[in-house]
C-alpha cells in the first residue's frame, strides 16, 4: 500500500487487491508515527497499472485523544 495524496479530509492510497482486498465502507487506521486516523473507504478506482486499485479514504476520527 502507497497513500499518494492527502487533500483536505480526503486521502487516496494505492493497493494491490490480491494483497489487501478493499471495500466500499471498509476502516483503515492510518499511522504515520506521529498522528493516528480512522479512515473509512468511500470509493475504489481503477489505475492503469493491472495489478493496482485506488482506494479514496476520507479521515474520520484522530485517535490520538
Amino acid at each position: 500500500m502507497k497513500l499518494v495524496e492527502i487533500k483536505n479530509s480526503l486521502a487516496k492510497l494505492y493497493y494491490e487487491p490480491l494483497d489487501f482486498p478493499l471495500v466500499i465502507s471498509d476502516f483503515l487506521t492510518i499511522d504515520d508515527g506521529n498522528q493516528k486516523i480512522l479512515s473509512q473507504v468511500v470509493s475504489i478506482e481503477s489505475t492503469t497499472k493491472e495489478d493496482t486499485n485506488c482506494a479514496i479514504l476520507k479521515f474520520t476520527l484522530d485517535l490520538d485523544d
